[in-house]
């Protein structure tokens, strides 16, 4: 497929729906990219510009009350985690590509997306970094909390009760904060915890670039079903996901600890520059 040297980067959002803002960092990320590459680029929401070749973020939020249209040609960016225990918004995306072809982040959708139709166009486009993510200045003055911030899934109120039975941390959960108001709870984080959101464990790497891109600590509680490639896990802190508390602790409790200093991060942070060039 021959791709014009125009493209528009387009949000899907429902009325009230402010949740696609959980989209920025990958838009941001394929903008800039894009520009890079010497194409031109525009962003828009609800509406797909003539003459270009839509990018589309948040297919999987498109009902029949919607007002979009979605053109031959267009390409469909997956951000959503795909399998049977995922949501009705894969069923969604599996039958979206029947008719489009479909940009994902990760290998083990586009295999969710080849099994159920052997002859979709899915390809992997990897997230990986670009200098203008860099945009959350670390504060000195940061809270003595852990920080998890996102939507309270069964599978996340099941493991954030196991590290709540802690009278050592102190772990606090936000959800709906996005823009400044996100950055800001970043900035002052001393870590900040990734949990799993369904049973498929697919890392949620969308989530990692903003910290890794601003070096700020990230503990991901794994499983031994977690999903992960390219080495991402390297860049992280991991905790085991079925008993977390222990670690968690002594992570918590030690204040000289490299561990969850600014070091560990730079480092990984460094490295994941260089593989990603």
């Amino acid at each position: 497929m021959l791709f014009r040297s125009s493209f528009s980067i387009v949000t899907i959002q429902p009325v009230g729906y402010e949740h696609v803002s959980a989209f920025l960092d990958v838009k941001l990320l394929l903008y800039y990219s894009l520009q890079d590459l010497g194409h031109e680029v525009t962003l828009s929401t609800n509406h797909i510009p003539e003459g270009s070749t839509p990018i589309v973020f948040g297919a999987h939020l498109i009902d029949s009350s919607s007002f979009v249209e979605l053109p031959a040609g267009c390409i469909l960016y997956n951000t959503e985690q795909l399998g049977r225990d995922a949501s009705p918004w894969s069923t969604q995306m599996c039958a979206l590509a029947n008719q489009h072809m479909i940009w994902d982040y990760s290998s083990f959708n586009i295999n969710v997306l080849n099994h159920e139709n052997p002859h979709c166009n899915a390809v992997r486009a990897r997230l990986g970094y670009h200098h203008q993510l860099e945009r959350i200045r670390s504060r000195s003055s940061r809270r003595d909390e852990f920080v998890f911030y996102g939507s309270i899934t069964p599978l996340r109120e099941e493991i954030l009760s196991r590290i709540r039975v802690s009278d050592r941390l102190k772990v606090s959960a936000f959800f709906g904060m996005y823009g400044w108001q996100r950055d800001g709870l970043l900035s002052r984080a001393r870590a900040v915890l990734n949990l799993h959101s369904q049973p498929c464990r697919l890392l949620e790497w969308v989530r990692m670039l903003p910290l890794l891109a601003n070096a700020i600590p990230c503990i991901a509680l794994v499983h031994p079903e977690t999903k992960c490639e390219d080495d991402q896990l390297s860049y992280l802190l991991t905790v085991p996901e079925h008993d977390p508390t222990e670690t968690l602790e002594h992570l918590y409790e030690d204040r000289k600890s490299t561990r969850l200093n600014s070091s560990h991060t730079v480092i990984s942070y460094a490295v994941f520059c260089l593989k990603k060039k």
